[in-house]
């Protein structure tokens, strides 16, 4: 992640592996030398969303509360930045409409204000500061939501397996 200051506010520049494929010949044929080439390869591509810090309303804080109830965990909540996207995001299912990486939240215009959005990327929050990380060599969906506490606090966004197990 790199911060960027324009116009007077904090542009948070984030890579993204699941965004804009890229091809190695297509990047050769940009004029990209070999060695930039060798690391767009890979199981997944990159890319770069584009966020703007923000002033988390009063309600972000209560639905914070309600997650650590649920999940019966304390976070960090004050140490969380906020930022938003004016637009959601292909991902790896469909549009996307927040995103969490260690103590920041973003969120797209169209999902600012959907409570279960924003419970969902405090979970992860609220997990993260309590140690869970997924289990190394898993960059899959289900080892980023595991099961409970996502199945139980934050239904709404909560993808079950197909046999019902975690």
């Amino acid at each position: 992640m790199r911060r960027v200051t324009a116009l007077g506010g904090t542009l948070l520049l984030i890579l993204l592996p699941w965004l804009a494929r890229t091809s190695p010949a297509s990047a050769q044929e940009r004029g990209q030398p070999a060695d930039a080439v060798t690391a767009l390869r890979g199981p997944r591509p990159i890319g770069v969303l584009y966020t703007t810090g923000f002033r988390p309303p009063a309600e972000y804080r209560r639905w914070y509360e309600a997650m650590e109830r649920c999940s019966e965990r304390r976070g960090h909540y004050a140490a969380l930045e906020w930022y938003v996207v004016p637009t959601p995001w292909p991902g790896t299912s469909g549009l996307t409409y927040g995103l969490w990486s260690p103590h920041r939240i973003i969120v797209s215009a169209a999902g600012w204000r959907d409570s279960a959005l924003v419970s969902h990327e405090a979970l992860h929050d609220i997990l993260w500061v309590n140690g869970y990380r997924p289990p190394e060599g898993d960059s899959s969906h289900r080892a980023g939501h595991p099961v409970p506490p996502f199945n139980r606090c934050a239904p709404e966004y909560y993808e079950p397996s197909r046999t019902g197990q975690p």
